[in-house]
Parts: C-alpha cells; sequence; structure tokens
C-alpha cells in the first residue's frame, strides 16, 4: 500500500496469489518435497517506474531466457477480423493475392520481406487439398502460412474418442474444480499433464507440420493453467506447474521452424512461445482501440519477455459497426497495431464473400497500410512506452506514448474521445 506518491506504508510478498481474476475459485496447490521455496521476489526502488518495469523483465530473462525469432515481430493478415465463420479457399487467395500485389510493394513487410497470412478458428473450412494449395501459394509469395489451435479447450463438451487414439476419450482430459467439470467461455478446460491431451496436441501439430504450417496461433491458454483439485501427473500440485508441463510438451512438437503466438494466456511463463496478444478480441471501434492500448500502456515491458506483443487484428471496416468508421477510427486502430508490435490487418479483401464491406476495406488498405515510415515503425521498433503514466484511481489508457532508437524520438497521439 502506498500514499502520496511517494510513501510506502506496507508490503506483503503472496506466492501463489489467486482469486476471481485468475479464473481460480480454489485454493492454490501446495508444493511438496523435501526442500521447498516460494517463487523468486524482486524488490527495486527507481527514480521511474517505467525502467523499473523493463528491469523486472530484463531480470526475468536472467533466470529463463526467452525465445527469439529471426522475423520479429510479424505483418500479415488474420482470417477472424471479418471473415469468422465464413472464410474460405477462395476469400484467403483473394486477400493474399490483393496483399502481394497492392500492400507488400509499399513497405507492408516483416523483417525478412515477409508476410504473415493467418487462418484463425474455421480454417477447417479449407479440406487438406487446398491447405496444401494454400501453402504452395504463400511460398511462392513470400508469405508464412498460418493456421490456429486450442491445446487446452475442448468445445466439443462432450465424452468421444480423443484425436488419435482409442485408449483415451475426451472426458478423460477434462479437469474438475470441487468435482466439478469447469467451462470457460464454452469450452472445458483440460489437464495440460494426461496423455490423451498429449496426443491430441501431438495429432494436431503433426498434421499442420505435415501441410507446411510456419506459424501457429494458439487460444484460450488459460484453460490449461487453472488451479484444479489434481492432475494426471501426481507430481504436478498447481496449475502453472500443469501448465509449464504442457507448454514444454507444445514446444518439443513445434521444434524451432514453428512461430507460437499465444491468445488469452498467462504472462508467465514466457519461455515456450516467440508472441503473446496483449489483450483480447478488437475490432475497429475507438472503444476497441482504447481497450488495447490499455494493456499496452501498462504491460508494454512484456515484449522483453516475449519477441513481440499482439494488438490483436488491425480491422478498418469491421462487421460490427455497419461500416460506420471513421478515418480517425481506423488511423488509431493503426497506430495501436504499430506502437504495440505485432502488424496483422484482418479486412475480408475478397467479394466472392458476403461479408464485411471489401472495396471500402481495399480502398482504405492501398492508404492506410502503405505509409513507407509508419510501416518502418512496425517493423524495425519494440513496443512504445508511456510518456507520462496516469494517476492512481484513473482508467483507460495513455494519450503519449514513445519510443527512441538510434535514428527518432517517435512520439504517437491518441485521441479516444
Amino acid at each position: 500500500k502506498a500514499s502520496n506518491y511517494n510513501n510506502v506504508d506496507s508490503i506483503a510478498l503472496i506466492s501463489g496469489y489467486v482469486d476471481k481474476y485468475s479464473r481460480d475459485s480454489i485454493a492454490h496447490g501446495k508444493v511438496v518435497g523435501d526442500t521447498v521455496s516460494s517463487s523468486r521476489f524482486m524488490v527495486g526502488v527507481f527514480d521511474d517506474w517505467r525502467i523499473g518495469l523493463e528491469s523486472f523483465a530484463e531480470a526475468n530473462n536472467k533466470v529463463v531466457k526467452g525465445r527469439t525469432w529471426a522475423g520479429g515481430a510479424p505483418y500479415g493478415w488474420n482470417s477472424w477480423g471479418v471473415l469468422q465463420e465464413k472464410v474460405s479457399y477462395q476469400s484467403v487467395i483473394d486477400a493474399m493475392n490483393f496483399i502481394h500485389d497492392n500492400l507488400m510493394p509499399n513497405g507492408f513487410y516483416d523483417k525478412q520481406g515477409k508476410v504473415l497470412m493467418s487462418l484463425d478458428s474455421y480454417w477447417s473450412n479449407l479440406n487438406d487439398a487446398q491447405m496444401l494449395q494454400f501453402v504452395d501459394s504463400c511460398k511462392k509469395m513470400n508469405m508464412i502460412p498460418g493456421a490456429y489451435m486450442c491445446p487446452f479447450a475442448d468445445w466439443g463438451g462432450y465424452d468421444r474418442p480423443i484425436n488419435g487414439t482409442s485408449l483415451f476419450t475426451w472426458k478423460d482430459t477434462w479437469l474438475k474444480v470441487k468435482g466439478k467439470t469447469v467451462n470457460y467461455s464454452g469450452a472445458l478446460c483440460m489437464d495440460p499433464t494426461h496423455p490423451a491431451t498429449k496426443i491430441s496436441i501431438k495429432s494436431q501439430i503433426d498434421h499442420m507440420r505435415r501441410l507446411g504450417i510456419k506459424y501457429i496461433k494458439m487460444d484460450f491458454m488459460c484453460h490449461g493453467a487453472i488451479e484444479a483439485d489434481g492432475w494426471y501427473n501426481k507430481n504436478v500440485h498447481t496449475g502453472t506447474q500443469a501448465y509449464n508441463e504442457g507448454m514444454d510438451f507444445i514446444r518439443k512438437q513445434c521444434g524451432d521452424s514453428i512461430c507460437i503466438d499465444l491468445s488469452i494466456s498467462p504472462i508467465f511463463p514466457y519461455q515456450y512461445t516467440e508472441g503473446r496478444r496483449i489483450s483480447c478480441d478488437a475490432y475497429s471501434s475507438i472503444d476497441n482501440t482504447q481497450y488495447v492500448m490499455n494493456s499496452t500502456s501498462y504491460g508494454w515491458w512484456i515484449d522483453k519477455l516475449y519477441v513481440f506483443n499482439d494488438p490483436d487484428n488491425l480491422v478498418l471496416k469491421s462487421i460490427y459497426q455497419n461500416g460506420t468508421e471513421t478515418l480517425g477510427e481506423n488511423r488509431a486502430r493503426i497506430t495501436s497495431g504499430a506502437v504495440t508490435g505485432m502488424f496483422t490487418a484482418s479486412d475480408n479483401y475478397s467479394t466472392t464473400v458476403d461479408r464485411g464491406y471489401p472495396t471500402m476495406s481495399k480502398t482504405l488498405a492501398k492508404d492506410l497500410f502503405t505509409n513507407v515510415e509508419i510501416n518502418e515503425i512496425a517493423r524495425t521498433c519494440k513496443s512504445f512506452h508511456p510518456v507520462d503514466g496516469n494517476e492512481a484511481g484513473v482508467d483507460g489508457a495513455e494519450n503519449l506514448m514513445t519510443y527512441e532508437n538510434d535514428d527518432y524520438v517517435y512520439l504517437s497521439v491518441i485521441n479516444y474521445n
């Protein structure tokens, strides 16, 4: 507890804190062993709170090193922002052609000159033959083929055989809290330590590897980190221990050739993946931009743990605003992406699907995603940090964010009103 901006009235260090905000309704598990210790703590005194948080991230990296990725923050397109469940092979090819012909020649690409084409949920609308054609087209266009999975969330919700085996069923994977299964957002939480969960994960990643996928967005990761009554591995006693085991298994299945970007995930542990989405779903409205920037305002330093922070999809004309977004809203949303990290367009660029506003989206994209200097920011800079910092008790996001490199001092200004 603090007061008057300079007095520390009391300090309590709590290892294994859980509450409703961590989606836990039971106490933290008890670590067992001949010798046990709490999590490691860092205590620091800094003239600048921003340097303090960045130093905290750097201290973590001295204990457990984060991953690296040659391409840096990905540039590209994701199917969820507008197409969602209507993604189709032709709509993907249309998006690829539009980006290749209109955006890439004007600086829309990552450090290696590549563009990510990320197929989100419902990518199974494409059959294997279409996926192989999609991957082949990516190779020809200098693009990275991406797909999607939820390793610890069972959306079926009923018992049936697990992928690739007759030894287990999905029911075997379900975690229980106080004797009952746990359902968040419509999906049951799965035990990351159970062989059936690992069989499912391996089956999915092996399939993606055979198709040639090089990037996987993994969603609803918190489903595998909850505190539970128990786990298959009896040496695991906490949700984070279970999550570590599951993530270590995932990393080994992906190897070093597949980039992983986490969504709805705990910040720690961070050492298994390249990216993490800094907020939840965001689309085109100024409220969505402020929501993302609230996360960036206080979590910019997380990109010292991961290769990049992900501000979610930069939608210009969404299915929720009826095409009423102003140019100012569009510019603010693109700015929120440029100053956060990953730079992913997500409009529908295909007239073959009746979804969104493809004609307006393409016109706007040609204008707003081809600013060479803004593209350079997202390609070469890390996340911006706040200039001032809101006073205690003030909700919202920073208006002023800044970043300095060898060439420039950048300043971003967003008006949320």
